[in-house]
């Protein structure tokens, strides 16, 4: 839940990051489970939100990998100056903004 606070309050890579481990955590946490066993406890995937819940975290994770991308990108390009060209009348090329 903080996480998902965290996430909508505050567009920061590191949240987005954090949200993204724990969605393959949790995932990985019920493969393992499925597989080897956990606490004593081995679950299965005939479970009924087990099927469910692989899908949206696996969804999850991709929307946030994709989020992290962007902000990335985003923060690469951020320094660059964006300089405008225009047309003057006579025809030749003006700078703006620079």
């Amino acid at each position: 839940m903080l996480l998902a606070v965290l996430l909508l309050s505050w567009r920061r890579l590191l949240i987005v990051i954090a949200a993204a481990g724990f969605l393959i955590a949790t995932t990985g946490g019920l493969l393992w489970s499925t597989s080897f066993g956990l606490f004593g406890f081995k679950d299965t995937l005939a479970a009924p939100y087990a099927g469910l819940s692989l899908g949206v975290e696996g969804v999850g994770a991709v929307v946030l990998a994709a989020v992290g991308t962007v902000l990335v990108r985003g923060h690469n390009h951020s320094g660059q100056r964006n300089a405008h060209v225009e047309l003057d009348r006579s025809g030749s090329r003006a700078a703006k903004g620079v």
